[in-house]
């Protein structure tokens, strides 16, 4: 049986897609900072730190996966911006955990990493996978370390590794530390209210590129059950969205006024104006698509805060 170890199962692409495998029939081992809950109790669970070599090396050790998903995350850009050296030790120094214990393995599982837009150079235009790396944040910088560590261990000790750089995300039970599942949040207290409040943003004059979590995950999967190794695929819509249109969104569903006000703990040190890929080598190779809108992704979030 196909056995697969979700690192980070506790974010929210770690939940769907530990429903995605168990329905796909593997078998679902996570592991995450948080105390365990039913929602991402599959086969078993582990509760521990990534950046502890020892403790990543029992686990694996124990769990024996043939599948691994490093999805271990410390919240995005914002707060890389805030915690630097956590950023390393997560992004990096966990990485290098999982690859000196599984260096060694006769049979070697395959392992997902996952990279981010922000190692790219900032460009008006979409990104590709060979477009120039050139981090403008502790994140960008801590996750080209990551793919870069990656090429030495697939080239010196011929590991089974799939590297991917994803742009944005969003889905029901997002971490409302990120912009649309924070909006939403705000936005929902206003309308059960029924009296006129005030929507915090940061800086919404930016393009991102954003998918369903559902369709970020269907491409995880099919990454890692490919034989595409050490490559690297871009994962995103490869269409740019105004931030502030994602936002007018939420706001069309209500009924109740608002205002909007920006909030300076929002706004990030360095924000570049577009962010978005091109998606042809993953669509074609891979067979991907994107399945939802993000816009009727928007609606879901903000009718689940609503109940």
């Amino acid at each position: 049986m196909k056995r697969a170890l979700i690192f980070g199962i506790g974010g929210l692409s770690g939940v769907y897609l530990g429903r995605e495998l168990k329905q796909k029939g593997y078998e679902v081992i996570g592991f995450d900072l948080k105390d365990k809950e039913d929602k991402y109790a599959f086969d078993g669970y582990y509760q521990g730190d990534i950046s502890n070599p020892k403790t990543v090396s029992s686990v694996i050790n124990e769990v024996n996966p043939t599948h691994i998903f490093n999805l271990t995350d410390i919240g995005g850009v914002g707060q890389a911006w805030k915690k630097p050296r956590l950023t390393v030790d997560v992004n990096v120094n966990g990485v290098i955990n999982i690859l000196e214990t599984c260096k060694s393995f006769l049979m070697q599982p395959k392992i997902l990493l996952v990279g981010a837009d922000d190692e790219y150079e900032p460009s008006d235009y979409a990104l590709r996978e060979d477009s120039p790396l050139k981090p403008s944040s502790p994140y960008g910088i801590a996750k080209m370390m990551q793919g870069q560590l990656a090429e030495i261990y697939v080239s010196k000790y011929d590991m089974q590794i799939y590297l991917c750089r994803q742009f944005s995300h969003a889905g029901i039970g997002q971490n409302e530390i990120f912009a649309i599942a924070n909006w939403c949040k705000q936005a929902s207290a206003i309308e059960k209210s029924g009296e006129k409040g005030t929507i915090y943003i940061g800086n919404i004059d930016i393009y991102r590129d954003f998918i369903d979590v559902r369709d970020l995950v269907d491409a995880y999967i099919r990454l890692i059950e490919s034989d595409r190794r050490g490559e690297v695929f871009n994962i995103g819509s490869g269409k740019p969205v105004l931030m502030r249109d994602l936002l007018n969104k939420i706001i069309s569903m209500m009924k109740t006024p608002v205002e909007i006000q920006v909030d300076g703990n929002m706004l990030r040190p360095v924000d570049k104006k577009y962010a978005y890929c091109d998606n042809t080598k993953l669509c074609r190779e891979l067979g991907w698509e994107v399945k939802h809108d993000i816009m009727d992704t928007v609606v879901e979030m903000f009718k689940a805060y609503m109940k």
